[in-house]
C-alpha cells in the first residue's frame, strides 16, 4: 500500500467514548450516511489504523476528542 516509509496525517472525527453521545452518534449515523455521501459518524478511526499496516506516531485531539489527528508512518 502507497510509497514505503511515507508520513501520513490524518484529521478526522471519530465515535466518543462518553456513554450518551456516543450512543447518539450511533443512532444518527445512518441517516449521516445518506447525507454525506456514506460518512460514518461513529468510526473507531484510530483502531482502524492500528489494525492496519500503518504505525501511528502521534495522535493530538480537539473539541474534546471529536476530532483526531492522527500521524502516521506507511510500514
Amino acid at each position: 500500500m502507497g510509497k514505503p516509509n511515507a508520513k501520513i496525517l490524518l484529521f478526522v472525527h471519530v465515535r466518543l467514548d462518553h456513554t450518551f453521545l456516543g450512543k447518539t452518534q450511533d443512532i444518527l449515523t445512518p441517516l449521516w450516511k445518506k447525507a454525506c455521501d456514506g460518512c460514518h459518524l461513529n468510526r473507531d478511526t484510530l483502531e482502524l489504523i492500528k489494525q492496519s499496516n500503518l504505525s501511528v506516531l502521534k495522535v493530538d485531539s480537539y473539541f474534546n476528542r471529536i476530532f483526531l489527528s492522527i500521524k502516521c508512518l506507511n510500514d
